[in-house]
């Protein structure tokens, strides 16, 4: 249709010569933010346990990790010489360490978890605060903070002792990050000499697909399928940049073009909207549309790309700053995902602390704000990429971007699954996301790092799948499916066969699953023995009209209208929220469409209405 072309061309062309992104926008975004977590700080109680932390209206409690935020806080003191902004980084720095302070100078997570590993971030967090701004701070501030510092870097010596370990990446990862602080600060050189070893180890976590493995358990560990523990949200958002700083701090310019090849290897999974797709990254549980809830922002890596030439580096700046200022709530916080508003449910304010600092990181990285015009990878027709480090296609058809993935290499076996040769992602610039997967059974496989819906408790996978009429088995957890992909003249097909498994894995009906798509749209055939029905959940809201007639169905969003068609009768399935279901993995509302069949072939298509 001419409204799609014309939504397409601006995206890849752009109405200027040059792409750019705007410092302005980037600080009033950070003012906001900050001053929601000024706003939401508890004061004057009287009672050492409450005043000085964040007051979450998602969760109603006050997280473990805030003080993280006086990176921001104090640059926005500096900024702005408003003094509420150093008060509140105090208050927060004294309310942690009277409430969340172990007595061998670890941090705790959260009240009731007990976990230290994080005491490296709210060490980087403090020490980067000193190492910029520690000459403007009071004296004895300085000096308190400097005392604190030391303690936790002393700590991290101890907790890392072990090497590598067998943790989540992004923890020895930034242990590089906190030692070449820690040298720059202390002025010890066995610091530097620890984060160098350290760099060693990761290093072979490098792939050569452009992908950073190390997001799971055994952080080493190969899958059965030959998968990798990878997940895009938290390489991007955490583990990338913190490389780039230790690399920065430590004089180690010979390591950046490593670096620089990571971000364009992850770039690839950048939508053209400035959303990063993690649909089937080893971490998915957390993923919301720019990475998980306690990481940190993606935006450090890059601004650092960008200052190296990266290709389209300015370009998705921009976009993931206006997705991130999309996303933010009239009070000032920031949602874990696109439709938290529509769905009546609060922002968490756990994102807001976790990724105000990456809006930090980026202005004083002070990158190009210009650049030639240059597409994002995704922006490109490429056809077909594959990733076998993640047994995941994507895909670049006329309008369409998808990715299909059978990923089998997931952080537990309860729930995370978005295998069973998937559909995970299928995005249209006129509509944006489309189609997204998600975790096969939905559980709170983080305590305190997950968000509470307030008024609902069932939470669907947005999976499109096929499984059992009684819904008990299902495509997606099959982790032994076999699959197959090809491309050629403007057609992908992939297809999918397995055995339908409950969430025990006891295994069920054989399946199987073929998708071709095209630049007119997406076909799925599916097929079970038995009694079954194909699943198809469409991004939605309330304020989308959704009509069902038959065999057809129609989804009408701002950006113009799509058709869902099929040779069965499409229904669509009642929840709790009436004709719309929610999910607060990327926030997404859907339509939930299923055809049913009995031992026999069902097809249904996804195209727009001209």
């Amino acid at each position: 249709m001419k409204f799609c072309a014309l939504i397409l061309a601006s995206l890849t062309v752009g109405a200027a010569a040059a792409d750019s992104w705007s410092r302005a926008d980037a600080e009033s975004l950070l003012k906001t933010w900050c001053d929601a977590l000024v706003k939401y700080q508890v004061r004057g109680t009287g009672d050492a346990a409450l005043d000085g932390g964040v007051l979450c209206p998602a969760c109603c409690f006050e997280h473990g990790r805030v003080a993280d935020s006086v990176y921001a806080l104090v640059y926005e003191w500096k900024r702005t010489g408003e003094r509420k902004y150093l008060d509140a980084a105090e208050r927060m720095l004294d309310w942690t360490e009277r409430n969340m302070v172990t007595c061998d100078g670890a941090n705790y997570n959260d009240v009731k978890v007990y976990w230290r590993g994080i005491t490296v971030f709210s060490q980087t967090s403090l020490g980067k605060t000193l190492l910029v701004f520690g000459d403007d701070l009071p004296k004895e501030l300085k000096e308190k903070w400097t005392a604190r510092f030391r303690v936790q870097t002393d700590y991290l010596l101890g907790f890392f002792s072990n090497g590598l370990g067998d943790i989540n990446v992004n923890y020895p990862i930034t242990f590089c990050e906190a030692m070449a602080v820690a040298w720059k600060l202390l002025g010890d050189d066995a610091y530097k000499a620890k984060g160098d070893a350290m760099y060693e180890l990761v290093k072979p976590l490098f792939l050569d697909s452009g992908l950073l493995a190390g997001e799971g358990h055994p952080n080493t560990g190969v899958s059965p399928r030959g998968c990798r523990p990878i997940d895009l949200g938290y390489n991007l958002e955490e583990s990338i940049p913190a490389l780039y700083h230790y690399a920065e701090l430590a004089g180690r310019g010979d390591i950046v073009p490593e670096l620089d090849r990571l971000v364009a290897g992850h770039l690839k999974f950048m939508l053209p909207d400035g959303g990063v797709d993690n649909s089937m990254g080893s971490r998915s549980c957390k993923w919301s549309y720019w990475g998980s809830r306690t990481s940190d922002g993606l935006l450090p890596a890059l601004a650092n790309y960008a200052k190296h030439g990266g290709k389209g580096a300015v370009r998705a700046i921009d976009r993931h700053l206006k997705l991130l200022a999309r996303c933010t709530s009239d009070t000032g916080l920031l949602y874990g995902g696109l439709y938290y508003r529509e769905a009546g449910e609060p922002p968490c304010i756990h994102h807001t602390f976790a990724h105000v600092k990456s809006l930090v990181d980026l202005l004083l990285a002070a990158p190009p704000e210009k650049a030639a015009d240059e597409q994002l990878p995704r922006e490109e027709e490429y056809g077909r990429c594959s990733f076998g480090d993640l047994a995941t296609e994507l895909v670049a058809v006329g309008p369409w971007r998808a990715s299909f993935s059978a990923n089998d290499f997931y952080c537990s076996d309860d729930g995370m699954d978005v295998g069973g040769g998937s559909l995970t992602m299928l995005w249209h610039p006129a509509f944006g996301v489309v189609a997204a997967a998600t975790m096969s059974d939905y559980w709170y496989a983080e305590f305190a790092n997950f968000q509470d819906q307030r008024r609902y408790i069932g939470v669907l996978s947005t999976t499109p799948r096929v499984e059992s009429a009684d819904g008990a088995y299902s495509s997606v957890r099959d982790r032994a499916s076999k699959v197959s992909a090809s491309y050629s003249d403007g057609v992908f097909a992939y297809s999918a066969s397995g055995l339908l498994t409950a969430r025990k894995r006891n295994k069920g009906a054989p399946f199987r699953l073929e998708y071709t798509l095209e630049a007119k749209g997406l076909t799925a055939k599916a097929h079970a023995e038995g009694k079954f029905r194909y699943v198809f959940p469409v991004v939605a809201t309330d304020k989308d009209e959704v009509t069902v007639d038959g065999r057809t169905a129609l989804v009408r969003r701002p950006g113009g209208t799509l058709r869902i068609s099929s040779d069965r009768e499409i229904m669509l399935l009642e929840t709790q929220r009436g004709k719309r279901a929610f999910t607060p993995v990327a926030g997404l509302m859907t339509a939930v469409f299923y055809v049913e069949g009995d031992g026999e072939d069902v097809t249904l298509s996804v195209s727009t209405v001209d």
